[in-house]
C-alpha cells in the first residue's frame, strides 16, 4: 500500500503551486494547510497578494492557511517556527513546494523539513518544458496572464488565458517556463548596498535595438504610442538621456547583460551624503560625512540629499519624505529608536502613545506610518489596519 502524507503547501497563488497541490493530490497525499510568505506590509512575497485575497483562495480550496512575516523569504527562524505550527495545528508530517529549476530554495526548504522531522516532496523539480507545458494544460486550470515584460512585443496576450496557442506565441519569444530564475512580467527591481544601488531590469533590448545605441541614447520604444503619451504628460522629460548620462559618470561597465535581464549598478562614491535632521531650503549647507562600514553585500538604509527632497533608500524600497527626515540623532528618529524598542513584543497604538507621552494616536501614527513603510515594523492585523485588535510588532 502507498504511503500517504499530510502535507504543507509553499502557497505563492501562482500556477506553479496549484499544479503541485494537484499532484500531490492526485498522488493519494492529503493537504494540510497552506502556508505563504507575507512582506511587512502584509502582501505575499512572491506576488504582491493581499492577505484577504490569499484567505479568499484558502476558503475555495478548502484548505486552512499560515501567514509568516518576513523580510526575506529565506527567514529560518520564522520558517522553522511556521512548520512548527503546521505540524501541531495540523498535523502536517510533510512539505510541498512548487520549486522546478532553482536548487536554493528546494534546499532551503528541504532543510526546513529535516529539521523538524518532515518528508520534503517536490513534484515540479526537474520536469522538462514538453512534460510541464502538458501537465499544466491538462491540469483543467485556468491560468491568466497577468503582465508581460514589454520587450517580447505580445501585449495583445495581456489579459488572456495562458492556453497552448500563448504558451507557443512564448516559448517562440525565448520564454522558458521550467526556469525558475526568468521572470517575464516583473518590474525593475531596486537593491541598496553600503556601497552602490542595484536596478534590476527583467527582459532583453528590444528587436530593434543595437548595443551602441544603446549606449548613445538612441530611443527605440517598444510601445511607441505609449512612449508619446508620456513624453506629452511630462512623465518623461526626454527619451534618450539616461543611459547617456549614466555612460558619462560611471562608464559602460555600470551595465550587465545576462540572458535574461539588465543590471545597472550605481557606487556611493558620488552621493552627498544626508546625515543632518530635516530637509532645509535649496540652498541650505548639508554637512556630510561617510556613513559606518558593515558588510560588503548588506543592504543598509541611507538618506541622499536632493533639491528639495529626502529620498529614503531603505532595503530596497525608496521612501519620499517632502518635510521631515530621519536623519540619525534627530528627533524623529530617537522616537522611531524608542518606539522599536518597545515594539519586540506587541503594543497597542494607546499602549505606545502612554509609553511616548502623548495623549493622542494621531501624533504615533505620525512616527508609525515611515516604519511600516520601511518594512521596519509590522501590523499584526495587516490586511485590516484600523481593526480594534491591531497591535505593532518590530522586524528585526
Amino acid at each position: 500500500m502507498k504511503e500517504t502524507h499530510r502535507f504543507a503547501l509553499s502557497f505563492s497563488a501562482g500556477k506553479d503551486s496549484f499544479l503541485a497541490l494537484k499532484k500531490m493530490v492526485g498522488d493519494g497525499h492529503v493537504p494540510a494547510c497552506l502556508v505563504t510568505s507575507l512582506l511587512p506590509v502584509g502582501r505575499s512575497h512572491m506576488h504582491g497578494l493581499r492577505t484577504s485575497i490569499l484567505e479568499q483562495y484558502a476558503v475555495s480550496l478548502g484548505i486552512p492557511i499560515l501567514f509568516d512575516i518576513t523580510k526575506s523569504k529565506f527567514d529560518r527562524t520564522m520558517a522553522l517556527e511556521t512548520a512548527r505550527k503546521a505540524k501541531e495545528l495540523y498535523r502536517a508530517d510533510a512539505s510541498c513546494t512548487g520549486d522546478i529549476s532553482l536548487s536554493g530554495p528546494r534546499d532551503f526548504n528541504l532543510s526546513i523539513a529535516r529539521e523538524l522531522g518532515l518528508k520534503g516532496f517536490y513534484p515540479l523539480f526537474g520536469m522538462d518544458e514538453e512534460t510541464y507545458e502538458k501537465e499544466l494544460i491538462g491540469s483543467g486550470f485556468t491560468v491568466m496572464i497577468k503582465s508581460l515584460s514589454t520587450s517580447l512585443e505580445l501585449d495583445e496576450l495581456v489579459g488572456e488565458q495562458l492556453d497552448e496557442k500563448a504558451m507557443g506565441l512564448l516559448a517562440r519569444k525565448g520564454v522558458r517556463f521550467t526556469d525558475d530564475t526568468t521572470d517575464i512580467h516583473g518590474p525593475p527591481a531596486f537593491t541598496v548596498f553600503q556601497d552602490r544601488i542595484e536596478i534590476l531590469s527583467k527582459g532583453l533590448l528590444p528587436p530593434k535595438q543595437t548595443m551602441d545605441g544603446f549606449f548613445a541614447g538612441e530611443s527605440v520604444p517598444v510601445n511607441e504610442k505609449l512612449a508619446r503619451i508620456i513624453l506629452q504628460l511630462h512623465i518623461s522629460e526626454q527619451t534618450g538621456r539616461g543611459v547617456p548620462a549614466i555612460v558619462d559618470v560611471y562608464g559602460k561597465d555600470a551595465f550587465r547583460f545576462s540572458e535574461n535581464n539588465i543590471k545597472v549598478t550605481i557606487p556611493f562614491d558620488r552621493l552627498e551624503m544626508e546625515i543632518d535632521a530635516p530637509v532645509r531650503g535649496e540652498n541650505a549647507p548639508v554637512s556630510s560625512m561617510s556613513t559606518p562600514v558593515r558588510e560588503e553585500n548588506t543592504p543598509v538604509t541611507t538618506s541622499v540629499r536632493g533639491k528639495n527632497t529626502l529620498v529614503t533608500l531603505a532595503d530596497g524600497d525608496i521612501t519620499i519624505q517632502d518635510k521631515e527626515g530621519s536623519a540619525p540623532g534627530s528627533r524623529k528618529a530617537q522616537i522611531e529608536e524608542k518606539i522599536l524598542t518597545y515594539c519586540v513584543e506587541p503594543r497597542g497604538i494607546l499602549d505606545i502613545a502612554k509609553w511616548l507621552g502623548y495623549k493622542e494616536k494621531k501624533t504615533v501614527r505620525k512616527y508609525l506610518a515611515p516604519l511600516l513603510e520601511q518594512g521596519r515594523i509590522a501590523m499584526t492585523v495587516p490586511d485590516k489596519p484600523n481593526s480594534r485588535l491591531q497591535k505593532y510588532i518590530t522586524i528585526h
